[in-house]
């Protein structure tokens, strides 16, 4: 099967489960102020779902930016030294951003790429910015094109990934649907398949139309 039909098939499987997940979190946890925005965010060894926490230097804001990353099995087997895989990108929601925020989703990634229902992928968790998957110079806060410009090329030369837009997909809840609905159009050239999920578009309109407040 070609990589995007891949991905298609695995974002479709993904999209249920994440959106129930959380769904279910938001209303089992309590309300509480965000933390201050950080763009290193690497948590204990045992609070990280057996993701591996990796960083870069982004140029547009300064700074190493954080990202957690799924290797999936066999990846470091020397049998597959030569065995490039799918990516998937997931913008978490809210704001401020955290590469930390969504990682709990991998109870239900890692399982269904170790049993074979979706194939082998790289599974990449984006820090989206003091604004979430904006740029917002009004804050020096980067997101979109940390992430596009800059994450995504230092994924394909740090793993080995299938570096082309047919093996490039994009999902996202709430504030990260809405970072995926807008960043899909906005980057035809970079994904073959989307997922913007729960985005509640009104949000985006108003940010487009208030320098992305």
């Amino acid at each position: 099967m070609k990589p995007v039909i891949l991905l298609s098939l695995s974002l479709a499987f993904f999209t249920h489960s994440t959106h129930a997940a959380e769904k279910a979190a938001a209303k089992s946890d309590p309300p509480k102020a965000p933390a201050p925005f950080r763009w290193i965010n690497k948590l204990p060894d045992d609070r990280a779902q057996g993701l591996q926490h990796g960083t870069f230097f982004s140029k547009t804001n300064q700074t190493e930016v954080g990202y957690y990353i799924y290797l999936p099995p066999g990846y470091t087997q020397p049998e597959n030294a030569k065995k490039r895989y799918p990516v998937v990108y997931y913008l978490h929601g809210g704001r401020p951003g955290s590469e930390a925020k969504s990682i709990s989703l991998m109870r239900f990634i890692k399982p269904a790429i170790e049993s074979g229902r979706v194939p082998p992928m790289i599974y990449v968790f984006v820090n989206g910015g003091a604004m979430s998957h904006y740029d917002f110079p009004a804050k020096q806060s980067y997101g979109e094109t940390a992430f596009v410009k800059e994450l995504i090329p230092h994924i394909d030369k740090t793993y080995r990934t299938i570096a082309k837009r047919e093996a490039r997909g994009l999902e996202g809840f709430s504030q990260g649907g809405r970072g995926t609905g807008r960043i899909m159009f906005k980057h035809p050239d970079v994904f073959s398949s989307c997922a913007p999920m729960g985005g509640g578009q009104q949000h985006e309109k108003h940010a487009s139309e208030n320098d992305g407040r």
